[in-house]
C-alpha cells in the first residue's frame, strides 16, 4: 500500500553512545546516490594526534539510498573486521539506519533484508558495534568522498 503522507523518523536514543567505545575503531559512513548507483564512503582517522586518516570506497547498484547507506555500514563493518578490531563506532547521517541498527529490525525496506542480515551476522565478529546518527555538518569527510 503506498501512502504519500510525510513521516516523522524519531532520532535514536545515542545517550549511552555519544563518546566511542575505548579502544573502538571509529569511524564515519556516508552515502550518496544517482539513479540506482550508490557511491559510499569510511573513513577512519588512523592517529588523533597526526590527522592520519584511512579511507575505503565503493560503489554499487541499488534501489534507495536507505540501501546505500546501509552499503557504507556493511562496508565499515568488513574494513574493522580487515583490521581486527574487537569494537567499532560507527558514524552515519542517515537517522533511519541508525534507528533500525538500534532497534535491530527493519520495519520498512524489506528489499534490503539480506544486506541488514549480512551486517548483522559481522557484527558478530565483535565485542562491540555502535551505530551512531551525526549531523551531515559532523560527517562532512566521509560525506565529500562517497560523491
Amino acid at each position: 500500500m503506498w501512502c504519500e503522507e510525510d513521516l516523522e523518523i524519531p532520532s535514536p536514543d545515542n545517550s549511552a553512545n555519544i563518546s566511542p567505545l575505548e579502544g573502538s575503531w571509529e569511524c564515519s559512513v556516508d552515502a550518496s546516490v544517482v539513479g540506482n548507483i550508490a557511491g559510499y564512503a569510511v573513513v577512519h582517522k588512523q592517529d588523533h594526534t597526526t590527522g592520519d586518516y584511512w579511507t575505503a570506497m565503493d560503489v554499487s547498484k541499488v534501489n534507495s539510498v536507505f540501501e546505500g547507506e546501509w552499503c557504507g555500514i556493511k562496508l565499515a563493518l568488513q574494513s574493522a573486521l580487515d583490521k581486527e578490531a574487537n569494537s567499532v563506532h560507527i558514524k552515519t547521517d542517515s537517522k533511519a539506519a541508525a534507528l533500525a541498527f538500534e532497534m535491530g529490525s527493519i520495519p520498512f525496506g524489506w528489499h534490503i533484508f539480506p544486506l541488514f542480515y549480512q551486517c548483522q551476522l559481522l557484527c558478530k565478529q565483535f565485542d562491540k558495534v555502535n551505530v551512531l546518527y551525526v549531523p551531515r555538518s559532523e560527517n562532512s569527510l566521509a560525506d565529500e568522498l562517497d560523491r
